[in-house]
C-alpha cells in the first residue's frame, strides 16, 4: 500500500500537472505615480466620485489623472497635523480623518482641516490611533481606538462618549445586518458585541476547536450577506451567524497566509480575503481557499501585505497594501484570464513565450511555447508541462501544432518535426537530413496544415512539403520554390490553398486541377496584396480570406473581382500595421492580436471598434505570430511574449458607469505654490465645488484642468470643453484633460466641460466655470468714472478750443480774404497802369515823331526852348511807362537784369551831381561821401540808378535841410545810405512802405505826387541784385535808406535772342551809311491809326518807297501786287493782327524771305518771344523814333545785300545757310538748298532753262521770277548763269579741259562759253587761274 502511494507521487511529480487558475491583474498606483507613500492603510470613494487613500505620509484624493495630497504644513493651522492616516468616513459630505494621534475633520466647503476637540463628561478627548470609523443606522459615529478603547459620538447633541471597560485595544467595528448591534474586534477580549447605543452585550470566543479555550486577537470584522466574518489569529477565518450565534471556523494553515486583515464580498458565494500573504478566493460552497495573486507575476499584486480592500462605484477593487501601492482591478465584465508557463511552482526554466494552440476533441488546450508543450485544462483550468521526448531538460521551441487523430504533430525550430502517440506516448521524430531525399524541407517547422482530403502540409523556412502516409516521407513542392519561408497555410470553401510567406507574397493552390498562382505586392497599385510578407491567413464566416501582414496591416480579397482590399487605408483604424493572429466571435467581429495588444472591429461595418492593452490585464502588449485559436465552447486564446491570455467575448460588456466630471485645477505660468495658487483665484473652498474663479489681468494666460471621475481606464476617457467668449466651437473627444488659455482680455468667460468613460459613455451634464478676468485699476468701474469725467472736461476743453479755433480761422479767414482783395486791388491796379501804358505809348509816338521833326528844323530860338520842354517831358512820361512795365516785370518774375561790370563811385556820383540842382532849388544842404579805394562790382547799372533815384528823389520831397548821400565798403560788399532830416517814418509803417502801392497816412505829399510803387520797385531790385533794401531811424532825426549790395562775379541769366534796340539807341543811326536809302526799297507800312500810318509813312518817305495798309488782310493784298523789302507792322490791329500777319508771310514761299518789323506797346518778355515765334525779324517797342525804326529797316537791307553776295558766289553744290546770319526765314533756308540741288542736278543739260526750274519748284514764271530777284539781287537767266560759270571755274581749277569744261556746265559752243566766262571773270577760259569774279557782275 505504500508503495503504490509512492508511484502515485512519483507519477504526479514526473508529468507535474499543476494548478494554474488565472491570477488577477492589477494596475498600480504608486509613489512613482504620485501616491505620497506606499503604506495605504485606508481607502474611500466620497459623494463626488474622488478616491481619498488614507496613507503613513498624508492623505491623497486621486482622480485617476492626477493626485492632490494634505499634509501638516508647518505654522499652517488649518492643514492635516498628523500625517499618518489609518480611517476614513463621509459624514455630511465632510471627511473624518482617523490619524495615529487623533481625530481630524475634513471641511469640504473651505477645503481645510480641523482638530476634533470634542472631550466626553470627563474631558477625555481622542489622542490615541485610530484604526476604524463607523455611522451606525441611528447616526451615533463609532470610532475605534488603540488604547482608549471607542468612542460614541451623537452629531445632534454633540456629546461624546468613551468605552473602554471591555478592552481598550479595538481594531475594527461593523454593524450587524438588522443594524441594531455593533460588534467590536479586540486584542484580547475577541469578538464584543454591543447594541446601538453602545451598550454591551456579549462576548464571542473564536478558536479551531470548539473545545478550546484560548481566544485569539481579531483583526477584522466584516458583516457580508447577513453574516459577520471575522479575521482572527493567524491563518483562520470565521463566521457567525447571527440568527443562531453559532461560530464556523475556516483554516488557511494550508497557505499559511498569516492573519487575515481585511474581506470582501466578491461574489455571492465568494469573499476577497486579504492576509499578511496574500489575496484569497474563499468559496463559501466548498469551504475552500483560492490564491488570486502570484508573487512572481509583476503584474500581480505590488506586495502580498494588504491592509484593506474596496469596492468603486464602476465595480472595481481597490486593494490596500502595506509597501506596494494601491492595486487597482477594473470590473469583470472585460476579464482576460491570464496565464503563463513561467510562473508556475516546481517548473524550472519554463518560458513566458507562448506560440501555438491546439483544442482536442475534449475541448483542452495543447500550447506549444519557447520551452516545450503545455496541456491546459480548459475545466480546472489547470496547465502542466508535456515532455515529448529528447534528453532530460532539453527545451523545444514549438513554432506550430496539428492534432491529426491521435497523434499530435509538433514543429519546432531548429529540431524539426516530433510526432506524439497520444495514447502510447510514443515520440516519432523527422528532420531534414542533407542528400537524403523525402525527408522535410528544412528543420524549422513553420506551420501545419491538414486539407480537406486528409493530406498534411509542412510549411517550413526552406519551401513547403507534403506528407505521404503511405510510405512516411516528405513530397517537396517544387512550384512554390525551395528557398520560400512558408508562414501560414489555409484551404478556402473554393478548394484553394493558401500559402503564406514571408518574402513572397501569397500563394494559391487549386487542391482539385493543381493550379497555382502567385500573388504580390506592386507599388501604385491598390489593388495588389499590402506587402509580401504575410504572418497569419484567416477565413471569415462568409468565405472571405484575410490576410495578416507584417508592416502592410490587414486586407482582404475579392474572389469575384479578383483583387485585394485594404481595411484601413486612410491609417484611421488600426492602431497597428503588424497583424499576428486573427479570430472571429459569434456576433462576427475580429478579434486582432498585433504589437500594440488586442483590437476588436466589425470587418463589415468597421463599428464596435475597442483596443485592449495590459492595463485592461493582456499578458503584454506585443503579441506572437499565428498564436490564436477560438475553442468549441467560443472562447477565445491569444498567445504573446508574456503567457496567454483566455476570454469569452461574448460576456464583455461596456463599462456603462457615467462619470461626474469636475474641474479640479487652474494652473498658472511660473506658479506652483498650491496655496498662493488659491489666493490669485480668490477661492476658499476646493475648486470643483467652485462656481466661479477670478484671475487679475496680470494672470490673463492659464491652464484649466478637468477629469471625468472613471477610474477603469482614465488615460481613455474622453472630454469635449468650450471657453465661450474664446472659443468658436466645442473641442470635440479629446484625450487631454487640459485646456491652455493665453493673454485673455478682461471679462466674463464660461468654461464648460463634458466627459465620458472609457468606453465613451457620456455623461451630457455640462460642468461650467465662470472665469473673470479683473482688469487693470486704470480699467476699473472707478477709473472709468475718471475717465468720463476726464472726457467731459476734455470735451468742455475741446469745445472751447473749437470755439477759439473756429474764431481765429474765421479772422485768418477775414484776413486771407482782405490780403486776397488787396491783391485784388493790387492786380487790378497793376493791370490798370500796364493798360494804361500801352495805350499812352501809342499816342506818346505820335507825339515823338513831329516832334523830332520840329527838332531837326529848329535849331535856335524860342520855338526851340519850347520844343526841348516837350521833348523833356515827353522823355518824362517814357521814364514813367518803363518803371511801370519794370515793375510789372519784376512782379511777373520776367524782368532781367542787364549785368555789368560797373565802377560804383562814378554810378553813385553821377545821381549826386543830377540832383545838386534840385537840392539847391530847395535850399538843402546835399552831401556826398565816397571811399578811397576804387569799387567795381557787377550790377545792372540802370536798375541800380533807379533805386538810387528814386530813394534821392522821396528825400528832396520831404526833406528839411540836410541829405546826406554815403558810399561804404563792408566786409560783405557795400551799402549806399540815403539819410534825411525829414519828418521821419512811424514805427509801425516801416514795414509798410515797401509794400506796392501804399502811402503813409496824412502824407500831402505823396498823395500829391506819387503813384506809391516806388519803394517797393527799388527793394525788388535790390533783391534782384541778392542785395536788400531797408530803413532805419536816422541819429538825427529823419529817415535813413540803406542799400545792400554784394561785391562778386555771378553769371548773368541768359536772355531771349531778341534783336531790340530803345529808343536811347537812336542816335546811332546817324553813323550808318544811307546808301540804302537811295535804290528806293520798297517798305510795306501796315497799321490801324491813320494818324500814325501817316505821320510814319512821311518820316519813312525820304528813304523808302513806302505801301500802307490798315490791317493784315489789306498787307496781303498789296503783296500779291507788289515786290515789297520790307514790312513794318502794328501787332494789335483789326481783322487780321500783326501777328497772324507775320505767320502767313513766313509760311508762303512766295513772301517768306521779306522781312518783318513788328511795332507794339507790349513789351512783355512773353510777347516778345511770341512775336519771334511768328518769324518776326525785329520788335520795336512804342513810342518809337523814326530814326531807330529807319536804322532797323536799313541793317535789314544790309543783311539781305550780304545774302546777294553770297548767293552770287555759290556754285552749283548745295550749301548750308543759317537762318541767323541772314536774318533768313526757314521756309527761304529750305527753298535755297532745294534750288541748289535741281540746278546742281541739270548743270550740263543745254535745255534747263527757268520755265523748267520754275515748274520743278511748282512756282509760277512770275513768282519764281520775283523770288529769285529778292534772294539773289538778279533775274533767274542771270541767277543760272553765274552759276555755271563759278562751277566752270571750279573745274578749270581741277585741271578739266576747256570743253569738257563747257559741256559739263551745259553750253555747246566752245566760243559762247569763252565770251560768257570773259564776261564773268574778265579773262578766257584758258588764262583762268583763280581770279574772282569781276565786282559788280551780279
Amino acid at each position: 500500500m505504500k508503495l503504490t502511494k509512492i508511484l502515485i507521487c512519483l507519477l504526479i511529480f514526473w508529468t507535474g500537472t499543476l494548478s494554474a487558475s488565472p491570477y488577477f491583474s492589477f494596475k498600480k498606483y504608486q509613489v512613482e505615480d504620485g501616491l505620497s507613500h506606499n503604506t495605504v492603510w485606508c481607502a474611500l470613494q466620497d459623494s463626488y466620485g474622488f478616491i481619498w487613500l488614507g496613507t503613513s505620509d498624508g492623505l491623497n484624493r486621486y482622480d485617476g489623472r492626477g493626485n492632490k495630497v494634505y499634509r501638516n504644513v508647518l505654522n499652517e493651522k488649518f492643514s492635516l497635523e498628523n500625517n499618518f492616516v489609518e480611517a476614513l468616513i463621509e459624514v455630511d459630505k465632510n471627511l473624518w480623518v482617523g490619524t495615529n494621534s487623533g481625530l481630524y475633520i475634513y471641511d469640504r466647503d473651505t477645503d481645510r482641516f480641523s482638530y476634533f476637540d470634542k472631550t466626553t463628561q470627563y474631558n477625555v478627548y481622542i489622542s490615541s490611533e485610530i484604526k476604524k470609523i463607523i455611522k451606525t443606522e441611528n447616526g451615533l459615529i463609532w470610532i475605534a481606538t488603540l488604547g482608549q478603547g471607542f468612542f460614541i459620538y451623537d452629531p445632534k447633541t454633540e456629546v461624546l462618549t468613551q468605552n473602554s471597560v471591555q478592552t481598550s485595544f479595538v481594531w475594527d467595528l461593523c454593524q450587524s445586518a438588522d443594524r441594531k448591534r455593533v460588534y467590536i474586534s479586540s486584542l484580547q477580549e475577541g469578538l464584543l458585541c454591543f447594541d446601538e447605543n453602545g451598550k454591551f452585550l456579549r462576548t464571542y470566543e473564536i478558536s479551531l476547536d470548539i473545545n478550546a479555550s484560548d481566544s485569539y486577537k481579531v483583526n477584522c470584522i466584516q458583516n457580508i450577506d447577513g453574516d459577520i466574518w471575522i479575521g482572527a489569529g493567524n491563518n483562520l477565518l470565521s463566521r457567525l451567524d447571527e440568527r443562531t450565534d453559532a461560530m464556523d471556523n475556516y483554516s488557511g494553515s494550508a497557505f499559511n497566509f498569516g492573519a487575515v486583515h481585511c474581506l470582501l464580498k466578491y461574489t455571492d458565494k465568494e469573499l476577497l480575503v486579504g492576509t499578511d500573504n496574500g489575496l484569497y478566493l474563499f468559496n463559501q460552497n466548498t469551504n475552500t481557499f483560492q490564491r488570486t495573486d502570484n508573487p512572481t507575476d509583476p503584474r500581480s499584486l505590488s506586495d502580498q501585505t494588504i491592509n484593506g480592500m474596496m469596492w468603486d462605484a464602476e465595480g472595481a477593487l481597490w486593494v490596500l497594501t502595506n509597501l506596494g501601492g494601491v492595486n487597482y482591478m477594473s470590473k469583470q465584465t472585460k476579464h482576460f484570464d491570464y496565464y503563463s508557463p513561467a510562473y508556475l511552482a516546481g517548473v524550472s526554466g519554463a518560458g513566458k513565450v507562448v506560440a501555438p494552440f491546439c483544442e482536442n476533441k475534449d475541448g483542452n488546450i495543447w500550447i506549444g511555447t519557447q520551452s516545450g508543450l503545455y496541456f491546459f485544462h480548459a475545466a480546472t483550468r489547470e496547465l502542466s508541462p508535456y515532455p515529448i521526448g529528447g534528453h532530460d531538460n532539453q527545451k523545444y521551441d514549438i513554432r506550430s501544432l496539428l492534432l491529426d487523430g491521435d497523434h499530435l504533430w509538433i514543429g519546432t525550430y531548429a529540431k524539426g518535426i516530433r510526432v506524439v502517440n497520444l495514447r502510447t506516448g510514443a515520440v516519432k521524430v523527422y528532420t531534414h537530413s542533407r542528400g537524403i531525399p523525402y525527408t522535410i524541407c528544412s528543420n524549422d517547422v513553420l506551420c501545419f496544415y491538414r486539407g480537406r482530403n486528409g493530406e498534411i502540409y509542412v510549411g517550413t523556412s526552406w519551401g513547403l512539403c507534403r506528407y505521404d502516409a503511405a510510405k512516411d516521407n516528405f513530397m517537396p513542392i517544387i512550384n512554390i520554390g525551395s528557398m520560400i519561408s512558408i508562414t501560414d497555410m489555409h484551404e478556402d470553401m473554393y478548394n484553394h490553398l493558401w500559402i503564406a510567406t514571408s518574402s513572397s507574397g501569397v500563394f494559391t493552390y487549386n487542391t482539385i486541377n493543381g493550379h497555382y498562382k502567385n500573388y504580390q505586392h506592386e507599388r501604385e497599385d491598390s489593388t495588389t496584396i499590402t506587402s509580401n510578407s504575410i504572418i497569419t491567413l484567416f477565413e471569415d464566416v462568409k468565405g472571405t480570406m484575410w490576410f495578416g501582414t507584417n508592416g502592410g496591416g490587414l486586407c482582404s480579397f475579392d474572389a469575384k473581382e479578383k483583387r485585394f482590399i485594404e481595411f484601413d487605408p486612410h491609417n484611421t483604424l488600426l492602431p497597428n500595421k503588424v497583424i499576428y493572429a486573427i479570430e472571429q466571435d459569434q456576433g462576427g467581429d475580429f478579434w486582432v492580436s498585433s504589437n500594440a495588444g488586442i483590437f476588436k472591429i466589425n470587418p463589415v461595418t468597421k463599428d464596435h471598434f475597442r483596443q485592449f492593452t495590459i492595463n485592461d490585464g493582456l499578458q503584454g502588449n506585443q503579441f506572437i505570430a499565428r498564436s490564436s485559436l477560438k475553442s468549441s465552447e467560443g472562447k477565445l486564446y491569444f498567445g504573446g511574449i508574456n503567457g496567454f491570455n483566455v476570454f469569452q467575448p461574448e460576456q464583455f460588456v461596456d463599462n456603462k458607469y457615467i462619470p461626474p466630471v469636475y474641474v479640479t485645477d487652474i494652473r498658472l505660468p511660473y506658479q506652483t505654490d498650491e496655496q498662493e495658487v488659491k489666493k490669485l483665484l480668490q477661492l476658499d473652498k476646493p475648486l470643483y465645488m467652485a462656481d466661479k474663479v477670478t484671475l487679475s489681468y496680470e494672470n490673463n494666460s492659464f491652464s484649466i484642468r478637468f477629469v471625468a471621475l472613471s477610474f477603469e481606464d482614465p488615460g481613455k476617457n474622453r472630454y469635449s470643453y468650450i471657453l465661450r467668449g474664446v472659443d468658436k466651437e466645442w473641442i470635440l473627444n479629446t484625450d487631454n484633460n487640459m485646456a491652455s488659455y493665453t493673454n485673455l482680455p478682461p471679462g466674463e468667460y464660461l468654461f464648460e466641460v463634458r466627459g465620458s468613460n472609457n468606453d465613451r459613455q457620456w455623461n451630457e451634464n455640462t460642468t461650467t466655470l465662470k472665469v473673470v478676468i479683473t482688469p487693470p485699476w486704470w480699467r476699473s468701474t472707478f477709473a472709468y468714472f475718471v475717465y468720463v469725467l476726464m472726457l467731459l472736461g476734455w470735451i468742455g476743453w475741446m469745445a472751447w478750443r473749437w470755439n477759439l479755433r473756429v474764431k481765429r480761422k474765421y479772422k485768418r479767414r477775414m484776413e486771407k480774404y482782405q490780403i486776397a482783395k488787396e491783391q485784388e486791388v493790387y492786380k487790378s491796379k497793376i493791370s490798370f497802369f500796364i493798360n494804361l501804358v500801352h495805350e499812352i505809348r501809342t499816342p506818346l509816338s505820335l507825339i515823338r515823331l513831329p516832334l523830332e521833326k520840329l527838332l531837326e528844323k529848329e535849331r535856335e530860338g524860342k520855338d526851340l526852348k519850347y520844343l526841348s520842354v516837350i521833348d523833356k517831358n515827353v522823355n518824362y512820361l517814357l521814364g514813367i511807362t518803363n518803371e511801370l512795365l519794370d515793375f510789372q516785370k519784376m512782379e511777373s518774375g520776367t524782368l532781367h537784369l542787364n549785368l555789368k561790370k560797373s565802377d560804383i563811385k562814378e554810378l553813385v556820383s553821377d545821381v549826386y551831381n543830377q540832383f545838386t540842382s534840385p537840392a539847391e532849388l530847395k535850399g538843402i544842404d546835399l552831401q556826398l561821401t565816397v571811399p578811397e579805394q576804387e569799387l567795381v562790382s557787377t550790377v545792372d547799372r540802370d536798375k541800380l540808378s533807379k533805386i538810387l533815384v528814386n530813394l534821392m528823389g522821396n528825400a528832396i520831397k520831404y526833406a528839411h535841410a540836410h541829405i546826406d548821400l554815403r558810399l561804404l565798403v563792408t566786409d560783405g560788399g557795400y551799402e549806399i545810405q540815403v539819410n534825411d532830416d525829414g519828418p521821419g517814418i512811424p514805427n509801425e509803417q516801416k514795414q509798410k512802405i515797401f509794400e506796392a502801392f501804399y502811402q503813409l497816412p496824412d502824407d500831402k505829399v505823396a498823395t500829391a505826387v506819387g503813384t506809391g510803387i516806388g519803394l517797393a520797385f527799388a527793394k525788388s531790385l535790390a533783391e534782384a541784385h541778392q542785395g536788400d533794401l531797408r530803413l532805419e531811424d536816422n541819429i538825427g532825426g529823419g529817415s535813413s535808406f540803406i542799400l545792400s549790395l554784394p561785391v562778386k562775379e555771378w553769371e548773368t541769366e541768359k536772355t531771349s535772342d531778341i534783336v531790340e534796340i530803345s529808343p536811347e539807341h537812336a542816335d546811332a543811326s546817324e553813323t550808318i551809311s544811307s546808301e540804302y536809302s537811295g535804290k528806293k526799297f520798297t517798305v510795306l507800312l501796315v497799321e490801324d491809326n491813320v494818324d500814325l500810318l501817316n505821320l510814319t509813312r512821311e518820316s519813312l518817305a525820304e528813304w523808302f518807297r513806302v505801301l500802307r495798309a490798315s490791317n493784315g488782310r489789306e498787307a496781303l493784298e498789296v503783296l500779291a501786287q507788289e515786290n515789297v523789302d520790307v514790312i513794318v507792322s502794328d501787332v494789335m490791329m483789326p481783322e487780321m493782327d500783326g501777328l497772324e500777319l507775320c505767320s502767313k508771310v513766313k509760311s508762303e514761299i512766295s513772301y517768306s524771305h521779306i522781312p518783318v518789323i513788328l511795332l507794339t506797346a507790349k513789351t512783355t518778355l512773353e510777347s516778345k518771344v511770341e512775336g519771334l515765334e511768328c518769324g518776326a525779324d525785329v520788335y520795336v517797342e512804342k513810342p518809337f523814333s523814326v530814326k531807330q525804326l529807319h536804322m532797323q529797316i536799313e541793317n535789314l537791307l544790309k543783311l539781305r545785300q550780304s545774302f546777294h553776295k553770297l548767293m552770287v558766289s555759290l556754285a552749283g553744290d548745295t550749301v548750308a545757310v543759317s537762318t541767323t546770319d541772314f536774318a533768313m526765314s526757314q521756309k527761304d533756308c529750305e527753298f535755297i538748298a532745294k534750288i541748289q540741288g535741281v540746278i546742281a542736278e541739270q548743270l550740263a543739260d543745254e535745255n534747263f532753262s527757268i520755265d523748267t526750274l520754275s515748274e520743278q519748284m511748282n512756282m509760277s514764271r512770275s513768282n519764281f521770277y520775283r523770288k529769285i530777284k529778292a534772294l539773289s539781287g538778279m533775274s533767274p537767266n542771270d541767277y543760272l548763269k553765274t552759276l555755271r560759270m563759278n562751277r566752270a571755274a571750279e573745274l578749270i581749277m581741277s585741271g578739266t579741259r576747256i570743253s569738257e569744261v563747257a559741256a559739263q556746265v551745259g553750253f555747246t559752243s566752245s566760243s559762247y562759253f569763252a565770251k560768257c566766262f570773259k564776261a564773268q571773270y574778265g579773262v578766257l577760259p584758258k588764262e583762268y587761274t583763280g581770279q574772282p569774279p569781276i565786282s559788280g557782275e551780279a
